[in-house]
């Protein structure tokens, strides 16, 4: 039974989102939904937020943002990261990197709600196609299967520099960007074969098995036991441990083997990323474990130790596929007391001491905390691959909150 708390907080969301979120792109007329005040809109944050309109029967909007960056695609396939709104100073090197790896996946959960794909034309398909093609080949500099971030900010991890570097530097294989890649080629190749491309369907799924070993073969450690980066100028390992790295977890990339010796040893370990609000985005053991972002950082978001909502979001689903199902309930749980610690939500937080920072208020995808509990509750996962009860999940956790009859 859902408690009159947790509806009085997702009706204030709801009311919170659709009040500030909602907003009309001017060259094309869509309304779309953004997090943030100053109208530019992500493409990581395009996933969760995309899921949480769900939540919140808003859902066309959803649609639109993925008919956003489709029509900004370039003719070798590059979509630029940001549908941009504002002036900034590095807004010239976000437009030369490359839209993150969650259109598809995207597609598939609206298709795989809907039980429709007839809204993915022709048109659309080839777009997708040809901007997953500019992750496998463009952005897999040496060919050895396994495709780098542009830059810390390209990565959605704006100050991790330690392990991704700074603008253009383009040499992090990054083990959290090829797990995305590997899931995009098997969400493009479910789409695929809805869609009637059977060939294309099995060629994008041969593209998945081949980076998922690549992934489990270069990129894990064996004697620290964990997944790190790989630099592509030397081949070796970048040794920091981050969070994003337990992507592996998520993906089902990992091997049972690698998941247990890399969780026990590191993911729930209160002495690297098991912090008392988990999970911290860098291993405290990490020399550049910090709370806040470094003077001269491109910008204030900290990911050097920080919470993110994302991130947990993820990491919980990924515990729960392996079986971590005591870690997976204290990662929702603790992520649902950040959003209930404030009177609004934040856009991150302090991993020991739950503090709020970032923008204030923030309607984006910290939100999407308000339903972990409730998606363990119910085997829910919005991000998995293949689940035919998909629909039938969602509507049982919207309607006892008050938002099943609440459709734009």
């Amino acid at each position: 039974m859902v408690q009159p708390d947790l509806k009085r907080l997702v009706q204030s969301l709801k009311k919170l989102m659709l009040e500030n979120g909602v907003h009309r792109d001017e060259a094309t007329g869509l309304p779309f939904y953004t997090g943030y005040k100053y109208l530019t809109l992500y493409d990581i944050d395009l996933y969760f937020e995309g899921i949480m309109l769900y939540y919140v029967g808003a859902r066309d909007y959803t649609k639109n943002c993925i008919y956003l960056f489709l029509g900004m695609q370039k003719d070798n396939g590059l979509i630029p990261r940001t549908v941009q709104r504002r002036t900034a100073s590095w807004t010239n090197e976000e437009n030369l990197e490359h839209c993150k790896p969650f259109l598809a996946q995207t597609a598939l959960f609206i298709s795989q709600y809907e039980g429709d794909y007839s809204w993915i034309t022709t048109e659309a398909f080839h777009r997708l196609r040809k901007y997953l093609n500019y992750w496998l080949d463009d952005c897999d500099r040496d060919g050895n299967g396994l495709s780098e971030w542009n830059s810390a900010p390209h990565a959605g991890a704006d100050n991790q520099f330690e392990r991704v570097g700074g603008w253009q530097a383009n040499y992090c294989e990054g083990a959290d960007l090829n797990c995305y890649l590997y899931r995009e080629c098997l969400a493009l190749a479910k789409i695929a074969a809805a869609t009637g491309r059977a060939q294309q369907a099995v060629d994008l799924r041969r593209a998945a098995e081949a980076r998922k070993e690549a992934i489990q073969h270069v990129l894990w450690d064996d004697k620290d036991k964990i997944f790190y980066d790989r630099d592509r100028r030397t081949g070796k390992p970048i040794k920091v441990k981050y969070l994003m790295s337990f992507m592996s977890l998520w993906a089902e990339v990992a091997t049972r083997d690698q998941a247990e010796q890399s969780v026990n040893r590191y993911l729930t370990n209160p002495k690297e990323f098991w912090t008392p609000y988990p999970a911290s985005t860098y291993a405290r053991t990490e020399p550049s474990f910090a709370q806040v972002a470094k003077k001269g950082d491109y910008s204030p978001c900290n990911f050097r130790g920080s919470v993110w909502i994302p991130y947990n979001y993820w990491i919980m689903h990924g515990l729960k596929k392996y079986g971590f199902d005591k870690a997976a309930k204290e990662i929702a749980e603790r992520s649902y007391d950040l959003l209930t610690l404030h009177p609004v939500p934040r856009e991150w937080y302090n991993s020991e001491t739950g503090d709020g920072c970032g923008a204030d208020p923030f309607w984006g995808f910290s939100c999407i905390a308000a339903f972990m509990p409730l998606e363990l509750e119910h085997q829910c996962d919005p991000t998995a691959l293949e689940d035919a009860g998909l629909r039938d999940k969602i509507d049982k956790i919207r309607e006892p909150v008050g938002t099943l009859d609440a459709e734009n």
